[in-house]
C-alpha cells in the first residue's frame, strides 16, 4: 500500500495512528473498536479476575502500550500478550 501511495500520490507521507485504539477505530469502524474492546477485556472481567493483582497488574502494562503505541500489529505484539495472559489465567485456574 505504501508503494501505491508513493507511486500515485507524491510528496504524500503515509502515518500511523498513534495508539492501538484508534488504529482499529480507523480500519474496522465504531463497531469494531467495540468488538475489539469487548475481545479485549473480556478475560479481565470473566470470572472477576480484576481481582487477581498480576491479572491486573498485566492488564494494567498492556492497556498502557495500546494507549502508547499499535503492538497488536505485529507477531511479536500479540505473541507477547497472549503468552503473558495464557500464563496468568493458567496460574489462577490452578489455585
Amino acid at each position: 500500500m505504501r508503494e501505491y501511495i508513493h507511486k500515485n500520490y507524491p510528496g504524500f507521507e503515509v502515518h500511523m495512528p498513534p495508539n492501538q485504539f484508534l488504529y482499529v477505530a480507523a480500519t474496522t469502524g465504531i463497531v469494531g473498536l467495540l468488538v475489539f474492546l469487548f475481545a479485549f477485556f473480556y478475560p479481565l472481567f470473566y470470572g472477576a479476575n480484576y481481582r487477581h493483582i498480576f491479572i491486573a497488574g498485566l492488564y494494567a502494562v498492556l492497556f498502557v502500550t495500546l494507549i502508547i503505541d499499535h503492538p497488536l500489529d505485529s507477531s511479536m505484539g500479540v505473541g507477547t500478550h497472549c503468552v503473558f495472559l495464557l500464563l496468568a489465567l493458567k496460574e489462577r485456574s490452578d489455585r
